[in-house]
C-alpha cells in the first residue's frame, strides 16, 4: 500500500469531526465532575439547614415543655397506629 501526502476531504472531516467529538466529551465530562460536586455540596447544605430547622421546633430539654413535646408525640403515634 503506497502512502500518499495529500490530504483529501474525507480524511480532513474526519479528523476534524474526531478532535471536535473528543473536545465535546471532555467538555461534558467535565461539567458533570462540576455539577455533581455543587449538588452534593447543595445536598449538605439543605441537611444542615433541615437538622436546624427540626432542632428549632424541639423545646428544651431541662423543661417541663420537653415532656409535653415527647407525650403529644406519643398521642399522634398511637392515633396513626389505631388507622
Amino acid at each position: 500500500m503506497k502512502a500518499t501526502r495529500t490530504l483529501s476531504f474525507q480524511r480532513i472531516f474526519l479528523l476534524f469531526s474526531t478532535v471536535l467529538l473528543v473536545g465535546l466529551l471532555l467538555n461534558t465530562l467535565c461539567n458533570i465532575f462540576w455539577l455533581a460536586i455543587i449538588l452534593g455540596a447543595l445536598f449538605s447544605v439543605s441537611i444542615l439547614v433541615l437538622s436546624v430547622c427540626r432542632a428549632l421546633n424541639v423545646p428544651s430539654v431541662c423543661n417541663k415543655e420537653y415532656n409535653e413535646y415527647l407525650e403529644n408525640g406519643k398521642a399522634q403515634l398511637k392515633e396513626l397506629l389505631k388507622k
